[in-house]
């Protein structure tokens, strides 16, 4: 999928390395929203709940 430009959706699930789970999941705007919608960190970020199952 990559190869053509495309990514995964993650209804199911995905086996991304970090580095390119970020580039295709908003890595570089991720954080500001983190902050914004759960400041005090109680939640997992997108990555751990999409790949590592927590």
């Amino acid at each position: 999928m990559s190869d053509l430009g495309g990514h995964k959706s993650l209804y199911s699930e995905a086996f991304y390395d970090e580095e390119t789970f970020w580039r295709h999941y908003g890595g570089a705007d991720y954080p500001a929203l983190k902050e914004r919608y759960d400041p005090g960190h109680r939640l997992p970020d997108l990555y751990a709940k999409a790949v590592r199952g927590a």
